[in-house]
């Protein structure tokens, strides 16, 4: 059977690894609401069209409009690449 001390140092184990536990839950939670408050950010500066995430090719577009706001909301130095080599900012000029 545990002696007193050892009741105490079972304890304070268990109170440590509680605080870890609620610590890491904390941080999961911040990094959670400051991924948020990017996102919404990005849609603000980008006319509400999400550029985050992924590359986006022509292929992932219906209409050569909807490729073009995104490209236009994307930011000037067209980082999906959608303007193609003539750099004449027209974005996946194939699409309808």
């Amino acid at each position: 059977m545990p002696d007193l001390k050892e009741k105490e140092d079972i304890e304070i184990d268990a109170k440590a690894e509680e605080e870890a536990k609620r610590k890491a839950e904390e941080q999961a939670k911040a990094e959670e609401e400051a991924k948020r408050e990017a996102e919404a950010v990005s849609k603000s500066n980008s006319g509400g069209i999400d550029t985050s995430g992924a590359d986006r090719d022509c292929g992932d577009f219906s209409t050569q409009a909807e490729a073009q706001a995104f490209m236009e909301a994307s930011g000037p130095s067209d980082p999906h690449r959608l303007d193609g080599n003539d750099n004449d900012g027209l974005a996946c000029e194939s699409l309808p």
